[in-house]
């Protein structure tokens, strides 16, 4: 290291044991001050700084980079939204209580906002609380508003707590600030959680529907395209149950989600295939006992099993819900006993119960029983949805 570079050390090292001496209070500090204390010339100061201004913000943010980087959160939080509003009340805080030398570190990030300012920083350090149920692009914008919200009205604290009502000199308010911060925050960026169990129940419940009607009329073609939308919706759903499930609980919401994944994807390949391949080709004999649902072969037995893993999956959604009202009460008990279900759909295929010349109304019965069933079930999980609260 050479001779420059230890002054330069020097200097910044003193400067900002002076800027804590005076706990902040920078125009308490002079060029001259710093300089003795240094034991430099003072036409070292601009030499290497331009001037003590640019000095004393380079120490700033060593002062306020140093907070950032070494908070560490000594409790342990049930959740995010803890751990987060613990973090940032604990920022906001400092601002405050360090006045002077947060608004140079602030100005100077404004100033040149690069990767390694404090303002970004303080955004990585809020990242890291968030964890689960948002994603990496949600939670850049969510961190970079919740930085620049407290940025805000801290700089303009007085006219801030004439529009918004909280006196930022007193901790109570800060923290009541930050809560309702992250609180309208957490919705606005988590409300498309909310919406996709909402969405899946209203798919899965038109599918269904229109399944059903398709089976009465004889049209097997649009039953099988109705068999993919129910799929579908039916992903969403089960999605909706793991996220909103309790810390305790979530292990059986992503073990729904697994389950109906596998349910889509035989669901998928058995249905795509009628519509495609079965459809548009003459088949073997041999080729159409496989292939064509009809002929209750193997993509038959695959489709009962495919019901069979969705009804494991319905059985582990209704786990994850703890009853506050009738209607959830209910939904629960649906989705746990349609897990019954697993057994027959898994049994039925290896008694070689149904085959080619089975009469067509008993499967017909047993597919509009079903239906009956599970358009309630569409029903209280699009209810169930709506009511969830962030």
């Amino acid at each position: 290291m050479d001779k420059n570079t230890n002054v330069k050390n020097r200097i910044i090292e003193v400067t900002t044991e002076l800027i804590e001496q005076h706990n902040g209070n920078i125009k308490d500090i002079t060029a001259r001050m710093i300089a003795a204390k240094a034991g430099v010339g003072l036409g070292l100061i601009n030499y290497h700084f331009r001037s003590k201004e640019k000095l004393i913000t380079e120490c700033v943010q060593r002062i306020i980079g140093k907070v950032v980087t070494e908070f560490q959160m000594t409790k342990q939080y049930e959740t995010d939204k803890e751990c987060l509003t613990a973090c940032a009340t604990y920022v906001f805080d400092f601002l405050f209580e360090y006045s002077a030398i947060s608004r140079v570190s602030i100005l100077g990030d404004l100033q040149n906002y690069t990767k390694n300012c404090n303002s970004v920083l303080t955004q990585q350090g809020f990242s890291l609380s968030l964890k689960n149920g948002i994603s990496d692009k949600n939670k850049s914008m969510f961190v970079f508003i919740l930085t620049a919200a407290m940025q805000t009205a801290f700089l303009g604290s007085e006219t801030a707590t004439q529009l918004l009502g909280y006196d930022f000199t007193k901790k109570k308010d800060r923290a009541a600030y930050i809560s309702k911060l992250i609180f309208f925050l957490e919705g606005r960026c988590r409300l498309m959680n909310k919406k996709i169990g909402v969405y899946g129940s209203i798919v899965n419940f038109i599918a269904v529907i229109c399944f059903a009607l398709c089976m009465l009329f004889g049209f097997n073609h649009g039953s099988y395209f109705s068999s993919m939308f129910i799929a579908f919706g039916f992903v969403l759903m089960m999605c909706g149950y793991a996220y909103f499930a309790k810390k305790e609980i979530k292990l059986a919401g992503y073990i729904s989600v697994a389950f109906s994944v596998i349910y889509t994807t035989i669901i998928l390949l058995v249905y795509f295939a009628q519509l495609t391949t079965v459809r548009f080709n003459n088949l073997t004999q041999q080729a159409a006992i496989l292939l064509d649902f009809q002929q209750c072969g193997l993509l038959f037995n695959y489709d009962l099993l495919g019901y069979g893993i969705m009804s494991l999956a319905t059985f582990f959604a209704g786990l994850t819900i703890k009853p506050q009202t009738k209607t959830d009460c209910w939904l629960k008990y649906l989705l746990m006993v349609h897990g019954v279900f697993f057994i027959s759909c898994l049994i039925v295929p290896m008694l070689g119960v149904f085959k080619a010349d089975s009469p067509t109304w008993i499967g017909m019965a047993v597919l509009e029983f079903w239906c009956l069933y599970f358009v309630p079930i569409s029903i209280l999980s699009f209810l169930h949805f709506s009511n969830c609260k962030e």
